[in-house]
């Protein structure tokens, strides 16, 4: 389906509420998302393609929304329907990817929630097909919860996935005698998680680490995040986006400098899926495993700690890369929660990885 191509002048057909806000009241309901379709990763791509800047900018970004909402899809049977509450943005407003928040249902205090709405009329990507956009990243982060729910590893490694939902926001009419015709409400869509107490590794690093977690602490840390990892990949959930902004310690203090007289190693809960590719969805081109448990993170990591997590590596690991693959292998060794990768030909630039593997293959 081709993009609209506009020769006239733009009026606006109204304006934007601005209705994330602490107290604000959504009317929410189930929606089945798209499947996952950008086309770096998915052939065919099914989706229209982005259109041209120029006819986004001629709409305006709230008009564009108007003109080519995020995409319709079946209606859930039996949809659930729920009066969410925001109780706090934790990121959020104009110019912004999505809008997240801590947020509870029906009035119930006891359970907080984190919703993630993906509102074109917000987005930083205008003048780019910010529909397009927003329909890229809510079919893409949807998928991945999908399918690490799939495959039983809900609430282990990622926060508890509560499901897809779509909700109706207000257009604050434009009173102009030019203005265009619009219509009262436009859609929005949004997935709903656990709420993770914690702080993300991008806080913990701004103080120095030795001070937060001890030595040990740290190489479980460590260790957590390769399990983790290791894991999703196997569920077939490609994060692509693997750093320390989006990996959080659960249970840790509400700050970097909090934490400094309660250190605690925590549990590590990686976040933010927007960016993921879901390999054993239907069309897509990357790969999905072929082996009958996660890889062992020895053969990712044997030659070198990453490099983005270096801050957790602590002396000796750090300098002596000897004493850091003896701890890979009194880590991971034999554990037959994993094995080694079926063909070799996965990291073929890596022979004294290959060759270390041909010892226990």
């Amino acid at each position: 389906m081709a993009a609209p191509t506009i020769t006239v002048h733009h009026i606006s057909p109204g304006v934007i509420h601005r209705i994330y806000r602490r107290g604000a009241v959504l009317a929410i309901t189930e929606h089945v998302p798209p499947v996952p379709f950008r086309p770096d990763y998915y052939e065919p791509s099914w989706y229209r393609k982005p259109a041209d800047g120029e006819d986004v900018k001629a709409s305006g970004q709230l008009g564009w929304c108007l003109k080519w909402p995020q995409i319709e899809t079946r209606p859930k049977q039996g949809a659930q329907q729920h009066s969410l509450m925001i109780l706090e943005v934790i990121s959020g407003g104009y110019y912004r990817r999505s809008q997240v928040f801590k947020c509870q249902l029906d009035g119930d205090e006891g359970r907080v929630y984190m919703a993630k709405a993906y509102d074109p009329a917000f987005s930083n990507e205008y003048p780019f097909d910010v529909t397009w956009a927003a329909d890229a990243s809510y079919s893409t982060e949807a998928a991945a919860y999908e399918d690490i729910k799939r495959f039983g590893y809900d609430g282990q490694f990622s926060p508890r996935y509560h499901g897809s939902w779509t909700f109706n926001l207000p257009i604050i009419k434009d009173s102009s005698p030019r203005a265009a015709p619009c219509p009262n409400t436009r859609p929005v869509r949004m997935i709903l998680m656990e709420y993770v107490e914690g702080l993300d590794f991008d806080e913990i690093f701004k103080v120095k680490v030795e001070l937060l977690l001890s030595t040990q602490a740290r190489l479980h840390v460590l260790n957590d995040i390769f399990r983790a990892k290791a894991f999703l990949e196997f569920a077939g959930v490609s994060h692509r986006d693997p750093f320390p902004r989006n990996v959080i310690l659960r249970g840790s203090s509400s700050t970097a400098r909090d934490m400094t007289a309660y250190p605690t190693a925590g549990k590590v809960v990686i976040i933010d899926f927007e960016h993921a590719v879901a390999t054993r969805r239907l069309h897509c081109c990357i790969d999905a495993p072929t082996e009958d448990r996660p890889i062992n993170p020895i053969y990712h990591h044997w030659r070198h700690y990453p490099v983005e997590w270096s801050c957790l590596v602590p002396e000796p690991y750090f300098s002596d890369y000897a004493e850091w693959q003896k701890w890979m292998e009194n880590s991971w060794m034999n554990d037959p929660a994993f094995c080694a990768p079926l063909g070799m030909e996965i990291a073929p630039w890596a022979r004294d990885t290959r060759d270390w593997f041909s010892r226990f293959v």
